[in-house]
Parts: structure tokens; sequence; C-alpha cells
């Protein structure tokens, strides 16, 4: 998802932490997590965060939407966010979970094709 690129700048510069971004399709991503790489936080649909959910891959409580597709191929693909469940208590996944959510991001999805869900 091109915003978390673009708001990695502002997670470094609040929390001092380093993002390590790892892009790929959808489907690249959920085969990555089903063959047991690591992460603390994921953006996927909802429903496949539900279905990781269910196997308790993701914090099934963390699952917040973030973006919803507005222009080009994948128009109106809803994206949203979740904490691996072994990040669930991690204050840097959380704390990005909670600048993609925010306001702040709402102006950069704009510039990217995209809006609030």
């Amino acid at each position: 998802m091109p915003v978390v690129t673009a708001m990695a700048p502002t997670f470094e510069k609040r929390t001092g932490d380093k993002l390590v971004v790892v892009k790929d399709t959808v489907a690249g991503v959920d085969k990555r997590i089903r063959d047991g790489q690591d992460f603390d936080l994921v953006i996927l649909p909802p429903a496949m965060l539900e279905a990781l959910g269910k196997q308790d891959v993701i914090s099934a409580g963390s699952i917040t939407l973030l973006a919803k597709v507005v222009a080009g191929k994948q128009n109106g693909t809803v994206y949203a966010g979740a904490l691996a469940s072994w990040a669930a208590e991690s204050h840097p996944a959380l704390s990005l979970l909670i600048l993609l959510a925010s306001e702040d991001t709402q102006l950069t999805l704009k510039d990217k094709g995209m809006a609030a869900p």
C-alpha cells in the first residue's frame, strides 16, 4: 500500500523506530504469512484478515479499516490493517496502525487515489 511508504517518515520521526516495508501482491502477502514469515502489522482486504484472525495468526480485535481504492483497476478494493497475534502488545506496531487510521493520513490517501473506507 503506497500510503505506508508515504507515512514511513512521519512514523519514524514520531516513534524513533525504523519501519521495514515489504511490498507484494495481496496473494503474495497472504502466502508469506501462511508460510510463516514474521511480521508485526499487515495490510490486506478485511476478509483475508478475518480468516487469518480465525487461525490466530493476527489479533482479530486489531483489524482496522484503512482505505478504499477510488481509482484505477482496483477501484472499490478496501484495505484494513491488523497486528500479528504476537505483536498485539507492540507499541511501534500499534502506533503505526493508529497513524494509518488517523486523519493525518487522509490527505496522503487522496494523493494516492484512495479514500477513507
